[in-house]
């Protein structure tokens, strides 16, 4: 796969699916440590994840890929038969490597083992996790804007 390719996959870039997830987690009750996602009970379903609505980061970005290229909710079975099963592994492989870049440019170094440490440190905020997708949208964007002209 060219890298262009491996940036934009179906029309959705990396950017677009962090800018998704980030929105999913804008407000303070729907960002969560220590677990994926959480329905509004505080319920971890994995067999059943449609009523999920309180994600961590990598949570979050999960579910905007999956909602991406699902595009139904009520139905992942696409993912196990689907051309898009790749798609969204390689969706997820590159946002995955913007967040865990735009942490270690945050910290100047490799201070946390990686994304979920981060999430899951009892003195990161809200916040923290808001700056930290602000700075891998910045981050996949300016690789796309090299890679798409």
């Amino acid at each position: 796969m060219k890298v262009e390719e491996s940036l934009q996959v179906s029309n959705w870039k990396a950017s677009d699916n962090l800018k998704a997830a980030k929105a999913l987690i804008s407000k303070p009750e729907n960002w969560i440590k220590r677990y994926y996602e959480q329905d509004e009970n505080g319920k971890i379903d994995p067999y059943n994840p449609l009523p999920a609505c309180k994600f961590c980061t990598i949570g979050a970005n999960q579910r905007a890929s999956l909602s991406h290229f699902g595009s139904r909710l009520n139905d992942y079975s696409w993912l196990v038969k689907s051309e898009h099963r790749s798609d969204h592994e390689t969706v997820l492989s590159l946002t995955s490597r913007y967040l865990r870049q735009a942490l270690e440019e945050l910290f100047n170094s490799t201070r946390y083992s990686g994304v979920a440490s981060y999430n899951d440190d009892p003195s990161t905020t809200h916040e923290d996790i808001l700056k930290l997708y602000d700075n891998a949208i910045a981050i996949a964007e300016k690789a796309e804007k090299r890679c798409l002209k």
